[in-house]
């Protein structure tokens, strides 16, 4: 299983997308991505994305083996994202596509509800493709030394 890190990724998706273009400045983006940014700023800031999320999909999950996506709120946050996500799962469901296996992780309070990134249900998922991992529970030792 290859950990891979969605949001890191795509931060450095838009990281190089701005130094190929020269512009706008890594400061115009951070501030573009607020919902108090000018329309302008945000209409710039999604013609970003969707060009990070096909470096992601072209390069990133592509992993032989399975692959485990974490630190997954930008799927749910920018526009294109859940569609990606959508994409790799079914690919992950064949078995002549990359990746072999799907994991997405989605920490959650209450496991009888369904998976959600950043407050939307992770769609993607097919009945019976949500698993519940307990935290390890520690031993007085562990407890102690921790």
């Amino acid at each position: 299983v290859t950990p891979v890190p969605v949001a890191r990724l795509f931060v450095s998706a838009l990281r190089d997308l701005v130094t190929q273009r020269g512009k706008p400045r890594w400061e115009s983006v951070l501030a573009a991505d607020s919902a108090d940014a000018a329309p302008t700023a945000q209409v710039g800031f999604g013609q970003l994305v969707d060009p990070a999320w096909g470096r992601i999909g072209a390069h990133g999950p592509a992993q032989p083996g399975a692959v485990l996506l974490h630190d997954a709120t930008p799927l749910a946050r920018y526009p294109g994202g859940m569609e990606l996500l959508a994409r790799l799962a079914s690919d992950a469901r064949q078995a002549d596509e990359k990746p072999h296996g799907l994991w997405l992780l989605c920490p959650m309070e209450d496991p009888r509800h369904p998976a959600l990134l950043d407050g939307h249900i992770v769609g993607a998922l097919g009945d019976g493709e949500q698993i519940v991992v307990r935290p390890k529970t520690l031993s007085g030792t562990e407890r102690r030394a921790s």
